[in-house]
């Protein structure tokens, strides 16, 4: 039954009063190597998948307010968009992997209806 499988998973609640989110130009900029393989990676997903687009995809430097101790009131996040060839692409590049963190919202509603 799904309500005893959600019953043995356990997710944080991060109390927070605010959250601000400060957008930065992309900072993230691959070098001439992996431009080459996002590239290349790219033509690739193309093949594979034509309908693919390039487009922008928001993603996470750094937040403020979380530390090992506590949690802060007040988050901020600092985000910037990077191109999805990029992130796409990140899976096989370690280097871009370990600086890319894209985000999103999504969520689930469960009921007893």
């Amino acid at each position: 039954m799904l309500s005893e499988h959600f019953k043995e998973m356990s997710y944080p609640i991060v109390p927070v009063a605010s959250i601000t989110a400060v957008h930065k130009e992309s900072i993230i900029v691959p070098n001439r190597s992996q431009r080459s393989d996002i590239e290349r990676l790219w033509c690739q997903a193309l093949e594979r998948n034509p309908a693919l687009f390039n487009d922008r995809v928001l993603s996470i430097i750094d937040i403020e307010g979380l530390s090992n101790d506590a949690i802060s009131p007040h988050l901020i996040l600092h985000t910037c968009f990077v191109e999805y060839k990029t992130v796409m692409a990140a899976k096989d590049i370690p280097a871009l992997n370990a600086i890319i963190s894209p985000i999103g919202v999504s969520g689930i509603t469960i009921c007893s209806d």
